[in-house]
């Protein structure tokens, strides 16, 4: 089951923030998932971790916590903590503790490249402020240090690249105004890569979650984004339309905003939709 994300204060310091937990509360969460998933021992540590970090809510003035020693924050962790940390994993098999192994570092070790190991491990902290700026960064050094795109091609997908939109655009994110600038401008190579070199036969993947987006109230960036990615699909891969007439009904309000644009802009618009007029005369 899918837990909330707890809010929690902040604390000066993440040793603070780990002498804070409440190890009653964490002992009642692995005792109820024990009970609800009983023959899913990896459930409970997944959970378990889960629950810890979404209270570790700490002012850290470095992001990347590259000068504590090792073992930080965990060395601050009371000797209860620990006790029920290590209860987590008591009952698990070899098999099980090796899975819960690969599930944090496999993907990592036989990833294809560079901006693979950002996905997996860096995409879920753009939701964390702290963290935020550090991993816009990254992804800045790693576009410039690695211009042949085309190396990336495989790795992003629909499921990648639209987080990455929401978290650019949508506003009252984690994300700073400034982070969301940077991380915007980031979003059309990261296009490019997802893309690759079969534009005209894969846009059609991507249409329906550009769609879906467009609706009335979104902000105005976000909007003039959507707008330019859905003509594109339109005018560049011809089972767009095909798409967007099984769509209709589900998304009138988007498709309203789309066909009004459209109208609004035809003189500008129309030689770049050519094939997408070319469709409309066959139906």
């Amino acid at each position: 089951m899918k837990r909330k994300a707890m809010k929690c204060p902040f604390h000066p310091s993440m040793e603070r923030a780990v002498a804070s937990l409440d190890v009653a509360n964490l002992r009642g969460a692995l005792h109820r998932d024990k009970e609800e998933h009983p023959t899913c021992p990896c459930e409970w540590v997944k959970n378990l971790a889960f629950e810890i970090n979404s209270r570790l809510q700490a002012f850290e003035p470095e992001n990347v916590l590259c000068s504590h020693p090792v073992g930080y924050p965990l060395r601050a962790a009371s000797k209860d903590l620990k006790t029920v940390m290590k209860a987590s994993f008591r009952h698990l098999s070899p098999v099980h503790l090796e899975n819960i192994f690969e599930h944090c570092l496999d993907k990592i070790a036989a990833s294809t490249g560079k901006i693979a190991v950002w996905f997996i491990l860096m995409l879920p902290a753009l939701g964390v402020k702290r963290l935020s700026g550090y991993t816009v960064s990254y992804l800045e050094q790693l576009l410039r240090m690695h211009q042949n795109h085309k190396q990336g091609f495989g790795v992003i997908g629909p499921k990648e690249l639209f987080p990455v939109l929401d978290y650019a655009y949508m506003p009252n994110n984690s994300l700073p105004i400034r982070q969301q600038k940077r991380l915007a401008s980031l979003f059309g190579t990261l296009k490019n890569i997802a893309y690759g070199d079969h534009r005209k036969t894969l846009q059609h993947c991507y249409f329906p979650s550009y769609l879906s987006r467009l609706t009335v109230s979104c902000p105005m960036a976000m909007k003039s984004e959507l707008l330019q990615d859905l003509l594109d699909c339109l005018a560049e891969d011809q089972k767009c339309f095909l798409i967007w007439k099984q769509l209709y009904r589900c998304y009138t309000e988007q498709t309203n905003v789309l066909l009004k644009h459209v109208l609004e802009n035809w003189d500008h618009l129309r030689a770049k939709m050519v094939s997408f007029l070319s469709l409309l005369s066959l139906e």
